[in-house]
């Protein structure tokens, strides 16, 4: 059953590989192109959805199959990505949801990744002066036309228009950088509506570790998905699969992600 609280966190570490620094042994990394851009759907910039590649279905179970091993425990082998612990502040008029402020704090080894790129803390004391951050800020922000920013509103079923990232600030704290941009919600009107973090192809792992704020007045109920049963419910699926059948890459973002309702009283 849903229930009222600030989701879970849960961290996970990166593993580094020789192409910029991330594994990329399971689903494949994304194609570079300006700096620092967040990939678009699909995973590799200028990638339509449509044009994911095709897959033997026994190709397709067995990478599943590792991508089921990153639900593990960390301890019991859990596969990298990159992982940002994620926080929502809800901005509410008349009842109606008309902006987010999204905090992303990556993970401490891909933040030592960034700062590396960038020439970043040369001295190595994890702290950063004035102007580097000045230099690190707006890092995350340089989105491949098509790329929704990894947040999906939704009101009655019917998708919400986001607006362009509005970048709200960037720190480096405890040895990670935390980002924070404003994204206006277009013509939402009074009553539920429905947020959820993800990456569709689950290439970056979000949680809701950093909470959510809301105005008063709106309630938050937050459903936590059941990750046990989610993956036996996708492997299940794949086993049905013909083995001589082209399908293909699934995006299964989704079906990891936690479901925020946010609910405000109209005047």
């Amino acid at each position: 059953m849903p229930d009222e609280r600030a989701a879970r966190g849960g961290g996970r570490v990166l593993e580094t590989s020789a192409q910029g620094g991330l594994s990329c042994s399971v689903i494949p990394c994304p194609k570079r192109g300006a700096p620092y851009q967040k990939h678009p759907a699909g995973g590799r910039p200028g990638a339509a959805r449509a044009a994911a590649p095709l897959f033997r279905a026994g190709e397709w179970f067995r990478r599943l199959l590792w991508l089921a091993l990153i639900f593990l425990p960390v301890g019991a082998g859990a596969h990298p990505h990159v992982f940002v612990a994620t926080g929502l502040r809800l901005v509410a008029e008349e009842g109606r949801i008309t902006g987010v402020e999204v905090a992303w704090q990556y993970d401490a080894l891909y933040s030592l990744l960034v700062l590396e790129e960038m020439n970043l803390d040369q001295d190595y004391d994890g702290v950063l002066n004035e102007d580097e951050l000045a230099r690190l800020e707006g890092f995350d922000m340089n989105w491949i036309e098509g790329f929704e920013g990894d947040l999906y509103l939704t009101q009655g079923g019917a998708p919400l228009t986001l607006g362009p990232p509005e970048p709200r600030g960037t720190a480096f704290e405890a040895g990670q950088i935390v980002t924070r941009h404003f994204r206006a919600v277009e013509a939402a009107e009074a009553g539920p509506v429905v947020v959820r973090a993800y990456d569709p192809t689950f290439y970056t792992a979000y949680d809701l570790e950093l909470g959510i704020e809301a105005p008063e007045g709106c309630s938050v109920v937050v459903d936590e998905v059941d990750f046990d049963a989610t993956k036996r419910a996708l492997l299940k699926e794949l086993a049905e699969i013909p083995e001589d059948g082209a399908v293909p890459f699934p995006e299964v973002g989704a079906k990891f992600a936690d479901r925020v309702e946010v609910t405000c009283d109209a005047p």
